[in-house]
């Protein structure tokens, strides 16, 4: 760190804990801001209490420090110029607005810009008048508020902010150059049992079900096991678990859950996001029949490498990501009635539409992305 004067940006999210979309945001973060700053320069502050930071600059190149770290995040707090908040699902109710507003309002008071890059709002139906109250103080206190989606922008314009709020796709999708390279250089030999990719996300302790409904895990588990097994003993095909959030067992408690039911292990494989290299990762994607998911990132990145997807959604933001890409006849909403039969007719109608599934709307969204990005990093270039 350089202490003395301010020089730094810091960029503060849930990065280093071994999700797959947060590590794939700060990817993208680092890669346009090393266009016109020295790495040295980024400074990643972690919220996560486990977080990985030397994973977090072996991996960027970057400098990296828990928020829990009280030496760490002064020193970056007195050798920084921007706060960044980056990506992801950032804005949720109850404690974690709170920390995010004050650590934010530090750095502004500090003599930071503060810029809002890319959030999502989660759960918007449970924020309480208090959530509600710190978000438009954060969004007071900001000097460029951009949003993943029109359902993050219409909850700020619910709560009467008057500055401009700019649609910023997910981040993710400044990666889509990097995935075109990829995809021209990989050669799948069709060696072995064709497969799916299923990510599931353990929504029985921390999902914050829409108003009236009820999400029945226990349901939800069976239909799932019975799932597999049809796609393994009637279409014989393998099973790929992606444990898209390795370090924290939540993820994989589901898995098991869902093991249990499933006759044939032998079609079932388990792999861990972060035991694997990235391109290793990416062949998996990219050799999969279809990739279901109730995370997002995992459908944006097979969008980006044109693979059928069927999103299975607890929250609004995979239920957004759908029908904002007109993905809803793929779409099995959890939070609805819904059956083993919804899941085999969606599955078949991929199987049906496999060679003419396209996503023309993804080029254009990188295209969007770098438009406003470059917009960002002008007033980046101009603050530090």
């Amino acid at each position: 760190f350089v202490l003395g004067f301010r020089r730094n940006i810091a960029v503060f999210g849930y990065y280093g804990a071994g999700n797959l979309g947060d590590d794939v945001i700060l990817y993208a973060i680092v890669k346009r801001l090393s266009r016109f700053i020295d790495k040295s320069r980024i400074i990643v502050i972690s919220s996560q209490l486990n977080a990985d930071l030397q994973f977090i600059c072996s991996r960027y190149g970057v400098e990296a420090v828990s928020f829990r770290s009280l030496l760490g995040f002064f020193k970056v707090l007195f050798s920084s110029k921007v706060l960044i908040l980056g990506g992801g699902g950032i804005l949720q109710p109850g404690s974690t607005i709170f920390s995010i507003f004050l650590y934010s309002l530090l750095f502004k008071i500090f003599g930071c810009k503060v810029v809002l890059l890319s959030v999502g709002v989660e759960f918007p139906h449970s924020f309480s008048p208090l959530d509600k109250f710190l978000v438009r103080l954060l969004v007071g206190i900001s000097d460029v508020i951009t949003v993943r989606d029109l359902v993050s922008r219409a909850f700020l314009k619910s709560l009467s902010v008057s500055k401009p709020i700019l649609v910023f796709r997910d981040l993710s999708y400044l990666i889509y150059d990097d995935l075109c390279r990829f995809r021209s250089n990989f050669e799948f030999n069709g060696s072995g049992n064709p497969y799916v990719i299923l990510v599931l996300k353990d929504i029985s302790s921390n999902v914050m079900p829409l108003r009236g409904e009820h999400l029945d895990v226990h349901y939800l588990v069976k239909v799932l096991s019975d799932f597999c097994n049809y796609l393994i003993d009637v279409k014989g095909l393998q099973v790929y678990f992606l444990i898209a959030q390795h370090g924290l067992k939540s993820d994989l408690n589901i898995v098991f859950k869902v093991l249990k039911g499933i006759h044939n292990f032998s079609m079932v494989h388990l792999v861990f996001y972060g035991s694997i290299p990235l391109n290793i990762l990416l062949e998996l994607f990219k050799g999969s029949i279809c990739v279901v998911s109730m995370r997002l990132h995992p459908l944006i990145l097979a969008s980006m490498m044109n693979k059928p997807v069927i999103g299975l959604s607890y929250s609004n933001k995979v239920k957004t990501f759908m029908y904002e890409n007109d993905l809803g006849g793929f779409l099995i909403d959890l939070t609805r009635p819904y059956d083993f039969h919804k899941f085999k007719f969606v599955f078949q109608r991929i199987l049906n539409n496999s060679e003419s599934f396209t996503y023309n709307y993804v080029e254009g969204y990188y295209y969007e992305v770098l438009s406003k990005a470059s917009i960002v990093e002008s007033f980046l270039e101009q603050n530090i």
